[in-house]
């Protein structure tokens, strides 16, 4: 068995990385997303355009090491379209301050709580094409609710007229560029995210935030670039290890000979049973760890379906992807959507291929197969407590902080209930 260890890398800085899209629907699109995710482990993956609604159930959309916000539109006025889902690494301290609603404008405002550092403010938008003058305004007045240097605007505007490099506009981004001039906002995305236009913007108040920008191939058929993003703000990481042992590789002979080199009837008859058996543990424990070949593997959720070819496949995508955005040629993007068609195809029938041989072995062993389950449906999946605010409207990110702050709290509930208890009890006897 692996024990835990920590790795040299534990506790190392890194730059905080966001990895944001349109999904167009990300119901079809979560095997890919688990892939993504466990392959380039970003800090944060905002979604916009989930096109979830209530009776989705959350057991179907978590992803391993992740919490996530959901926030669906509801369906009083469209059947389809909208919703924002934001997935986070369990390690982070997220608030969500997302307060009013509105019918046809999508947003969520998040603060990420960084121990020893600054406070960030993330929103993150939708806005759809046929969004009303009112809908406009209510998102113009939500972009600009927290005006901090330590504040990042994410989101599909779907302002088609804008052009960014000129800062001009026709009529219908008229009123969102203006906005933009009056906030002092900068826009960060260089290159097209959707066919022929800039729709997907990062917008930040201090240009020196953004530490880099790329764009990646959308995730399966959706037609909206990803957009990752790293700022310039420093977090720390977990990455704790796994140390491994290669068995199958080991030399036994060396282990036979030196259990053959003991008396163990002597030993038997001399000595006690738990001695015997300390004796015995300690000539396994020296052989494995003097003749047995070791390795490290990350402890970061790894999609078990997913092997080399299929890694190949990916890979090939990803470059024929780049070779379109370089040339913006047609045969370029012909080879691009095949090759993107069939890695999709792929990883369904790769899944397809895993789930089966699960359940031949769970007909042998059932917790292969209900092991398997739990790990889709997130059952190990267990939320953060905190951050909290305190009685004096401080924000509490320490783990020991909310512990403290817990514990006190139900200290002077449990205090209250007691006194009430005793007299009441004090009331009763006094009547006889």
């Amino acid at each position: 068995m692996g024990n835990i260890v920590k790795d040299g890398m534990m506790g190392q800085r890194k730059y905080l990385n966001i990895m944001y899209f349109n999904a167009r629907s990300i119901r079809n699109k979560m095997d890919e997303l688990r892939i993504l995710a466990s392959d380039k482990k970003p800090d944060i993956i905002a979604i916009v355009e989930s096109w979830l609604v209530e009776e989705n159930n959350d057991l179907g959309f978590g992803v391993e090491n992740y919490n996530f916000i959901r926030k669906d539109r509801r369906r009083d006025l469209k059947s389809m379209g909208g919703g924002i889902i934001i997935y986070y690494k369990k390690e982070l301290s997220i608030v969500d301050t997302t307060r009013e609603y509105n019918v046809n404008i999508d947003y969520v405002w998040f603060k990420v709580m960084i121990k020893g550092g600054r406070t960030m403010v993330i929103g993150v938008f939708y806005r759809p094409p046929d969004s009303n003058d009112d809908e406009e305004k209510f998102l113009l007045e939500k972009i600009s609710m927290n005006k901090t240097k330590n504040t990042v605007l994410i989101g599909d505007f779907n302002y088609r007229d804008i052009n960014w490099k000129r800062n001009k506009s026709k009529k219908e981004g008229k009123h969102f560029l203006k906005a933009c001039t009056e906030l002092s906002l900068h826009q960060c995305v260089k290159e097209k995210t959707r066919g022929k236009n800039i729709l997907d913007l990062v917008l930040v108040y201090e240009k020196n935030l953004i530490y880099r920008i790329n764009q990646m191939a959308p995730l399966a058929k959706s037609d909206h670039d990803i957009v990752n993003i790293t700022l310039n703000v420093m977090i720390k990481t977990n990455n704790t290890k796994v140390k491994c042992y290669s068995y199958n590789k080991a030399d036994y002979g060396i282990l036979e000979n030196s259990l053959n080199g003991v008396d163990w009837e002597h030993e038997i008859g001399e000595t006690n049973s738990n001695e015997v058996w300390n004796r015995m543990k300690c000539c396994l424990i020296k052989f494995k760890e003097e003749n047995i070949k070791q390795f490290s593997r990350d402890t970061s959720a790894q999609v078990p379906w997913l092997n080399a070819k299929l890694r190949t496949l990916i890979k090939k995508r990803n470059n024929l992807f780049k070779r379109y955005k370089k040339n913006n040629q047609s045969y370029s993007r012909m080879k691009y959507i095949m090759i993107r068609n069939l890695v999709t195809k792929r990883i369904r029938m790769e899944k397809r291929k895993y789930e089966l041989n699960i359940i031949k072995r769970s007909r042998r062993n059932r917790k292969v197969f209900y092991k398997y389950v739990s790990s889709i449906n997130g059952k190990k999946s267990f939320s953060r407590i905190g951050p909290l605010i305190d009685q004096g409207g401080i924000t509490l990110v320490d783990d020991k902080d909310v512990a403290v702050l817990l514990n006190n709290f139900l200290c002077r509930f449990l205090q209250r209930k007691i006194r009430t208890v005793v007299m009441w009890l004090i009331k009763q006897l006094g009547m006889v």
